[in-house]
């Protein structure tokens, strides 16, 4: 379920194998389904009983793995895929060929759900772009509005003081509004500089 995309079809099967199990009396005799399946798989606090639907399962195992393969850097596997699907790009911006493996195209189908997802952890900041890239937790998509100050390839390392390690409070106030201001000086940064990751 982690390397490849299951058929919806075989999600259902598997979900009503769940079902009749939990539902039956004894062994051979059939019980009476007294909700829907797919109320049984709510979480307990919404009044379900916390099974897992299994094609949403699938896909979230799929977006672990895509979460390694951008972040393990010397992976075996990231480097055979990086090589032969996205050679020049990043896993999130890169696009799915027509003559991709039944992996590959299985790993593609939970992209959406890492790009939703996903924000960077500031590091150096040399990495993350101001603008184009999710890196401010409690904003839309954890990116930033259009900031007319900044360059469009402006990086955040320009927002932070290498030496002190600390935010440039002045220019940060200056340039973006006192909310997103706010946010930016709230995240913490490490005393001893560390590659920005992808969390």
């Amino acid at each position: 379920m982690s390397c490849f995309l299951l058929p919806k079809s075989l999600c259902e099967e598997l979900e009503s194998i769940f079902a009749k199990f939990w539902w039956q009396k004894r062994k051979g005799r059939k019980g009476i389904h007294w909700c829907q399946w797919k109320f049984m798989c709510r979480s307990k606090n919404e009044g379900g009983m916390g099974f897992r639907s299994m094609s949403q399962f699938n896909v979230s195992l799929l977006a672990k793995q895509g979460l390694r393969i951008i972040n393990n850097q010397d992976s075996l596997v990231k480097c055979v895929l990086k090589a032969k699907y996205f050679l020049n790009d990043h896993f999130l911006h890169s696009h799915l060929g027509n003559s991709s493996s039944y992996i590959c195209r299985s790993l593609w189908a939970a992209k959406g759900i890492l790009e939703k997802g996903t924000c960077y952890r500031v590091g150096t900041g040399t990495n993350i772009s101001i603008i184009d890239d999710a890196w401010i937790l409690n904003t839309v998509n954890f990116r930033l509005p259009f900031v007319v100050n900044f360059m469009l390839d402006s990086k955040v390392s320009e927002l932070i003081d290498s030496n002190e390690r600390l935010w440039k409070k002045e220019l940060i106030s200056n340039t973006f509004s006192e909310e997103d201001a706010g946010k930016i000086l709230r995240i913490p940064l490490a005393r001893t500089p560390h590659d920005d990751l992808i969390v």
